[in-house]
Formats: C-alpha cells, sequence, structure tokens
C-alpha cells in the first residue's frame, strides 16, 4: 500500500493542484454531500417512495430507477411530482461544511446532480454569485464559465431526472447540458465528490467517461470517503478512466499510527465528515501551491 501512495496519490493531488492553479479543475457534486443537511440518500429516498406503492415492494431488491418509476406509473404526474418535492423537500434546511469548501477550490464550474440549492447558497454566503443552469435554455444565456450546472434539473422547472423514464430520455430532454458536461469531461480535471460506486447518477455520468476518456484524456478523480482500498475496484475504476482517493489510506499512512488510526475510523464513522478533512487537506495544499505560484510569478515581472 505504500507504493499505492507514494506513486498514485502524490501524484493525483499535484495534478489537482496544478488543475486549481490553471483555473481547469471541474467539481461534481453528488448526494452523500448533501447528507450532512439532512437530505436523503438514494437508499432513504427510494425507501419512502416505495412506502406510498401499492402493493407493497421489496426497495432493497429492486432497481432504484424502477421505484420513482412504478409510482410516475400508478399515480398522476401531479401527484408524483408533489411527493417527490416532498421527500427531497429542503426549504428548511441549510448548506454544510462541504458545499461551502467545494468554493475553496475555485472550480471554474461546479456540476451537481443533486437537486437541492445548497451549492448555489453556500457560493452566495462567499461573495460568488455563478450563472446557475438547470435546463437547456439557460446554457446560451451564461455570461461567463462560472456556472453551477445542475444536470438532472430541478424542482424549479419540474424537470428532475429521477426515474427510469428519465434516465433513458435524458439526451433528449437535455441536449445542451449533455454536449457541454461531456465537453468539460474531455477537456478539464475533474473531481468527484459525494459519489457512491452504485447510485444510478454515478453510473450514468461514469459510463460517459469511460466512452469519453481514452488514453489521450486527462483521467477523472473521485475522492473515496467511507472504504478502504481495493485492488479490484481501483483497477476496475481506472480502466473507465476514473482514480480513486482513498481517505482511510490518507489517514493511515499519513497522519498518524495504527492505533490511532483504528480510534479515528470509529469516532468519524460519518463518511461526509471523512469527506470534509480530506477536501480540507487538498485545499491546504493547493492553496500554498497557488501563493507560491503567484510569489515567483511577481518576482519575475518585477
Amino acid at each position: 500500500m505504500s507504493a499505492y501512495w507514494n506513486n498514485v496519490y502524490e501524484e493525483s493531488k499535484r495534478i489537482i493542484q496544478r488543475a486549481i492553479r490553471d483555473k481547469k479543475l471541474v467539481v461534481f457534486i453528488g448526494a452523500g454531500a448533501s447528507i450532512e443537511s439532512k437530505v436523503p440518500s438514494w437508499s432513504d429516498a427510494v425507501a419512502q417512495i416505495g412506502a406510498h406503492i401499492y402493493p407493497p415492494i421489496d426497495t432493497k431488491n429492486t432497481d432504484f430507477l424502477k421505484i420513482p418509476q412504478f409510482y410516475f406509473n400508478s399515480r398522476c404526474e401531479k401527484e408524483y411530482i408533489e411527493l417527490m418535492k416532498e421527500v427531497f423537500d429542503f426549504s428548511d434546511k441549510k448548506p454544510n461544511e462541504i458545499h461551502r469548501r467545494v468554493f475553496d477550490f475555485d472550480p471554474t464550474t461546479v456540476i451537481t446532480t443533486n437537486y437541492d440549492d445548497f451549492l448555489e447558497r453556500a457560493a452566495a454566503e462567499k461573495g460568488i454569485f455563478p450563472d446557475i443552469i438547470e435546463k437547456d435554455d439557460d446554457l446560451p444565456y451564461a455570461r461567463s464559465d462560472r456556472m453551477i450546472i445542475k444536470m438532472h434539473g430541478g424542482f424549479k422547472h419540474n424537470n428532475f431526472v429521477l426515474k427510469e423514464d428519465d434516465y433513458l430520455n435524458y439526451s433528449r430532454n437535455f441536449i445542451l447540458i449533455e454536449t457541454y458536461v461531456k465537453a468539460l469531461l474531455a477537456s478539464k480535471v475533474i473531481l468527484f465528490v459525494g459519489y457512491s460506486y452504485n447510485d444510478p447518477d454515478t453510473k450514468q455520468i461514469f459510463n460517459w467517461v469511460k466512452n469519453i476518456l481514452s488514453e489521450d484524456f486527462q483521467h477523472a478523480y473521485l475522492i473515496n470517503a467511507d472504504s478502504d482500498y481495493n485492488e479490484n475496484t481501483d483497477k476496475y475504476f481506472k480502466n473507465m478512466g476514473i482514480n480513486i482517493l482513498y481517505y482511510q489510506q490518507l489517514l493511515k499512512e499519513n497522519f498518524c499510527n495504527e492505533s490511532v488510526y483504528k480510534n479515528t475510523r470509529i469516532n468519524a464513522s460519518i463518511s461526509v465528515e471523512n469527506l470534509l478533512t480530506f477536501l480540507y487537506v487538498l485545499f491546504l495544499l493547493a492553496f500554498f501551491m497557488i501563493l507560491l505560484y503567484n510569489c515567483i510569478k511577481y518576482c519575475l515581472i518585477h
């Protein structure tokens, strides 16, 4: 595992730091980033939706996308939209530190598959007001490259992507957004935050990555905050064009001895907290890189 740390993590860290400096970093934010704000995870949301379906179904052994599709098929669109807004309600919830920390990286674009508005609110707290892209018609009116792209729509226009039909028809309903996001995948350094290996959002996006990122393109990066290094999983995602950064491995090999590591794993069982720590470490290192770069640049000019 030391070889993993020395040969993979350090180089990955350097590339991400360079992307921040060169304004080429794009951050993808998944559902895991909003769990600390009390928004349900995929599995929790599916369980809530499944409770409204009759006859009852086994939500744990049913494809996640089929469960909201079953409800939609059995009820009218109005009732479907109302239930989804109830399940994913975020009106009385607030952004957490992950949403705020993302903007410390100064990404050119933030892309999210979440429906909430936490990123917009976190950006505003820092005096940042990016264009919000929630439907294809928003893209032509973007004033700059600084955007928050809600690639799965939202509740403002009731164009949220959730049920099976939404995913199957995505390329038709989000033609411009899909094209734009794919162009970013091919030309920028991508950092995935808050994504698990098996949720539907991950499968859709990672399939794009695999099709786009050939040997000639920059690989993407995914922060894993709640599991240890696994060689088979690591190779599987590398084949898809994605390098995994393991928080637990960072903690174990660089910040504490074995006994402290074990205790920290117990005390930091909430993956969101682990994720926040990892982001903090990456940001601090990147901040000093940018500071050094600007100092050298100033000295050369003057």
